[in-house]
């Protein structure tokens, strides 16, 4: 049997089942966690890499018999990612029925042994097959111990390296400009196919997981890919307000590590946590409100935003479900790298010994700043799109830095022509 390995490539080319059974498997990963057996992502690549392939483990390994003879029993499920999330589990018990009566009562065996080797191959970085020898296949398969593939090791390839050139000791330093050895064989590697789970890949979820979310029997929208149409004033809440809930989260982590803390502070620590989620939600969600245009003086009703909707709105996000949260943050991520990299002089790392700034004096300093230099009124800049403001930024910082160069350079000059 071959497994039909379609699995995504990035965050990106997820469907939102995908992403959710990611977020699943992550959280399920670290509420486990502990002292004793901390965080691993070579346990939540393999979990993931079971839930977007369809694989149902019936069997654990065995772990009395060597490391190359373990294997998982599996099957494929009878029902697809799509299905589960999309009918909460109805249609996925119909079909889990259905598959047990095919098995134990009919005799149709659909059981295959996924081997321990054979994940791993496909999870990490390993070294490629040379062009002119036969790669092997790796499929799961029926019979009992399957040999893993040939000649896939740095060590297979040296030594046969070795046996083309013959035993070679290591020479002279005066006889080394007249031995031409071959060269040693490039490598090429391929990559894990689930390589971009990893935190240090360069890899972020750049398209929203949403098109629209209903809370309390009502419709809010999503943003507009890469934020268009957000405003320096929203832009800056939704930075004010995730920034928010990350030290309330650290706060909560804090509470919960002290084991006097009292229940009551506990629970007053969780709420505002889910309150300050709450308020980033409504922020960048928009509601169906009806308005006047402001480039045509019409009323018109539709999803549009408004600078007072994230207190209005927040009592519809409350409670919201952890998993999407946890998608949402993925996307904030992707929102910051894409900014990092765009405007790279805004972003700029800053070392740890600086104090933090308020935000609200951050958000008044920048204010000024563009008053200044855009000659417009705060109402204007607080108006403009974001990109236009950040960009004005990157170019006053840009242009301090080359004013600073010269003066550094003509007190260098000037400093060389009194000596």
């Amino acid at each position: 049997m071959n497994i039909n390995l379609k699995i995504p490539t990035s965050y990106s080319r997820c469907s939102l089942a995908e992403l959710r059974a990611i977020a699943d498997v992550m959280a399920d990963c670290a509420a486990r966690a502990d002292i004793y057996h901390p965080f691993n992502m070579q346990e939540v690549r393999q979990a993931v890499f079971f839930r977007l392939t369809g694989i149902e483990i019936l069997e654990p390994v065995n772990p009395r018999v060597p490391v190359e003879e373990q294997y998982y029993k599996c099957r494929l499920r009878p029902y697809s990612l799509e299905e589960e999330d999309r009918y909460h589990g109805l249609l996925a018990r119909w079909r889990r029925t259905k598959a047990w009566i095919r098995t134990n009562i009919l005799g149709y065996d659909d059981t295959f042994s996924l081997y321990l080797w054979q994940i791993n191959f496909w999870l990490n970085p390993s070294v490629s097959m040379p062009e002119h020898e036969e790669s092997q296949e790796s499929p799961a398969t029926n019979n009992p111990s399957p040999t893993p593939p040939k000649n896939t090791s740095l060590i297979a390839l040296l030594s046969q390296h070795a046996d083309k050139v013959g035993n070679v000791s290591m020479p002279d330093a005066d006889d080394q400009e007249d031995d031409d050895l071959p060269p040693l064989p490039e490598l090429p590697q391929h990559p894990g196919v689930l390589d971009w789970l990893d935190p240090s890949s360069k890899d972020h979820l750049m398209i929203f997981p949403f098109e629209s979310v209903r809370r309390h029997r009502k419709t809010f929208k999503a943003p507009a890919p890469l934020m268009d149409g957000f405003s320096w004033k929203r832009y800056r809440f939704a930075q004010d307000f995730m920034s928010n809930y990350i030290d309330m989260q650290n706060a909560c982590l804090r509470l919960q590590r002290n084991q006097a803390t009292p229940p009551k502070e506990l629970k007053k620590a969780i709420r505002q946590l889910d309150l300050s989620k709450a308020l980033f939600l409504a922020n960048i969600f928009n509601a169906r409100i009806a308005y006047i245009d402001e480039q045509t003086g019409q009323r018109r009703e539709d999803f549009h935003y408004q600078s007072n909707q994230a207190y209005d709105n927040s009592k519809f996000f409350r409670n919201f479900p952890d998993r999407d949260w946890q998608l949402i943050t993925l996307w904030w991520q992707g929102m910051m790298y894409y900014l990092a990299v765009t405007y790279p002089k805004v972003f700029k790392k800053q070392k740890m010994s600086q104090a933090p700034t308020n935000p609200l004096e951050l958000y008044t300093r920048t204010t000024a700043t563009m008053e200044k230099y855009i000659g417009i009124p705060a109402r204007d800049v607080d108006r403009e799109p974001y990109t236009v403001i950040l960009q004005q930024i990157s170019d006053i910082i840009q242009q301090n830095e080359e004013t600073e160069r010269i003066s550094k350079e003509a007190k260098r000059k000037s400093h060389k022509k009194k000596h």
